[in-house]
């Protein structure tokens, strides 16, 4: 996702890298300073005065501070940055300026999309001229802080191109055929077993004389069971027929 703003995480480490200082001091390139690395219209005679603000005073510089160092990156950077290298970048800008961002390497690969050079680039920004001697040293702040920006550069990944993977495999339409069919046999020789059941019951039962003399009904009763068995018969043979055909018919395909 693209990001438009800077986030808690980008105050927090600038807040850490910075520390607060309430009295105006020079820093270690001899920059007049106050607050959260404030620069902007701090001068030698405020440090020598002593001048000093109050921390809501240092929070107001800051937000804006801030604010102003993502605007800078925002305006320079032409591809879409997540929230970490928005953050990231932003931290950079605050404490280097926005001269040194637009002039570097760095920038131009990031327009070129070559993300994976920053940790490298963010590396070398590491030196600061010793106000008393004029050489550049190695500060160990500077280390330490570049290796967080390139954390926190690399902390959110971008959305995944890949396309979920769905299960696209045919379905076991024979299998459930051949259970089918067999469901279909079973219940064509279930129907005849029972007709010839029924049948044979209808037979014995009818030859019982002195019982159909007595009950009226009972001879009719019997034939039409007879029947029923003989139906049922014929259509269990037929069920069979039919499911044994499909077999037949469907194994020379």
């Amino acid at each position: 996702m693209r990001a438009t703003s800077y986030s808690k995480a980008c105050v927090a480490l600038i807040k850490k890298s910075e520390g607060l200082v309430l009295l105006a001091y020079l820093d270690s390139a001899g920059i007049p300073t106050i607050g959260w690395g404030h620069t902007h219209g701090v001068s030698k005679e405020d440090v020598y005065s002593n001048r000093k603000i109050t921390r809501a005073q240092a929070i107001s510089y800051l937000n804006a501070d801030i604010q102003d160092a993502a605007t800078v990156v925002l305006n320079a950077v032409k591809v879409d940055l997540n929230q970490g290298q928005l953050d990231a970048l932003t931290s950079f800008v605050f404490n280097l300026g926005a001269s040194a961002f637009l002039s570097s390497t760095m920038l131009r690969n990031i327009n070129r999309g070559q993300f994976d050079t920053v940790p490298f680039e963010l590396s070398r920004w590491v030196y600061a001229t010793n106000a008393h001697t004029g050489k550049k040293e190695r500060l160990n702040g500077l280390v330490a802080r570049r290796a967080a920006e390139a954390e926190l550069f690399a902390k959110h990944e971008k959305p995944s191109t890949k396309l979920a993977h769905f299960d696209i495999s045919p379905s076991p339409v024979r299998e459930e055929r051949s259970t089918l069919d067999g469901s279909r046999t079973m219940l064509g020789g279930g129907l005849s077993l029972a007709g010839t059941a029924t049948t044979a019951v209808g037979a014995a039962t009818s030859s019982m004389e002195p019982l159909t003399e007595k009950v009226s009904w009972l001879p009719d009763a019997l034939a039409a069971l007879v029947i029923v068995g003989v139906i049922a018969a014929l259509i269990g043979v037929g069920v069979v027929m039919y499911a044994r055909r499909d077999d037949f018919l469907r194994a020379k395909r």
